[in-house]
């Protein structure tokens, strides 16, 4: 939105069919609303999102005394105002040549409801028009809340060495070397007969 200004009324008579002069008019700049965000006539805004915007006047400079801003009937006194100046620090993104402030006010709306915005200002001199500024936006449903998904830690179970089985080892009885003898072979005799005969006097053996 460029600068707003504002004159007085002024009383013209216009004749039929002939040109009319309203004679000199007295244009007074007054503080203004621009760079809104949400944006009037915004919808499905999330609910958690600020409303911040530039409060902001051409020539002068705005009362901070004066300055009201109400949403939703609840006047916001923890609105952060930081003050600007084109061109430094710029009133928004690029430079006007306006002076006033920089407007954030965090709020968390319902869901699927309409919000109403009354911006309200004046200039330090008592002269200049006073402000007086309304404007609308939709929000929309509440965003998903991410759930955190923690792995489960790992149980350790403990387990017992198994204790060593003792084995029992039978002695094998050691075998006994049986000597055996084989019988011994006695061996016979073959006796033989001898035959003899008795001479008297002498003797002799057949064999």
């Amino acid at each position: 939105m460029p600068p707003s200004f504002k004159s007085a009324p002024v009383s013209v008579v216009i004749p039929q069919g002939q040109s009319a002069d309203a004679g000199v008019a007295q244009l007074l700049a007054q503080p203004f609303v621009t760079d809104f965000d949400p944006a009037p006539g915004a919808s499905d805004v999330s609910p958690s999102s600020p409303v911040s915007f530039v409060l902001g006047t051409a020539v002068g400079s705005i009362d901070e005394h004066s300055i009201d801003i109400t949403i939703n009937g609840q006047v916001q006194s923890g609105a952060v105002r930081t003050t600007c100046s084109d061109p430094n620090p710029p009133c928004g993104t690029r430079d006007r040549k306006l002076t006033g402030f920089l407007v954030r006010a965090p709020q968390a709306f319902e869901p699927n409801t309409t919000i109403e915005v009354l911006v309200s200002a004046s200039d330090v001199d008592p002269t200049r028009a006073f402000s007086n500024f309304s404007y609308r936006f939709t929000t929309g449903a509440p965003a998903a809340t991410p759930t955190a998904t923690t792995a489960p830690s790992p149980t350790l179970t403990e387990t017992a060495a198994p204790s060593a089985t003792p084995t029992r080892t039978t002695a094998v009885p050691t075998a006994t070397a049986t000597r055996t003898t084989a019988p011994s072979t006695t061996p016979t005799s073959s006796l033989r007969r001898t035959a003899g005969r008795a001479w008297h006097g002498s003797w002799c053996t057949t064999t």
